[in-house]
């Protein structure tokens, strides 16, 4: 069984309230509309990650693969700010949520595992085995594919991918 983390979500406060509409004329990158979206959306060039922020001084990164890269972007994107003339000060930085691949053995029989472990299965209307246990969802494809969102802790997927590997072929 491999595993692979896809995305990695995390969140920080700046300490400071944020004037969106002045940081989206000075910045370039970004996406701004107040009416559609309380928050400002920002790809910077360099910067591998994408950034939220909101006038709370709250700010989410995510687009990475690592906790460790999304807390260096955070601080890049932070840095920005305070170049900016806004006094940032980060604090309160937490992880939100994961995403990963996990590719199985072989082929999922998700018949047989639809039997075994409790989820949803129907095939007329999207032909994967969705799982949804301790808050993590699962959705498991016969190519042997799962993929993983809502996860905190890695050490939680592993009862579930073991009982899948069990209805490989």
């Amino acid at each position: 069984m491999n595993l692979h983390v896809t995305n990695v979500v995390i969140s920080a406060s700046v300490q400071c309230n944020l004037n969106l509409r002045n940081i989206a004329h000075k910045l370039a990158n970004v996406i701004y509309n107040p009416h559609k979206y309380s928050g400002l959306i920002w790809q910077h060039r360099k910067i591998k990650s994408k950034c939220f922020l909101f006038h709370t001084g709250k700010m989410l990164c995510m687009g990475n693969d690592n906790l460790e890269d999304s807390k260096k972007d955070l601080r890049k994107y932070a840095r920005i700010l305070y170049k900016l003339k806004y006094p940032v000060c980060i604090s309160n930085i937490k992880l939100v949520t994961q995403s990963a691949v996990a590719t199985l053995s072989g082929r999922l029989d998700i018949a047989n595992a639809f039997n075994y472990v409790k989820g949803t299965y129907e095939p007329e209307l999207f032909n994967a085995l969705m799982i949804r246990s301790n808050r993590i969802h699962y959705t498991c494809f016969s190519s042997g594919k799962v993929i993983i969102t809502g996860v905190r802790n890695l050490n939680l997927l592993t009862v579930v991918l073991c009982s899948l590997e069990l209805f490989t072929l």
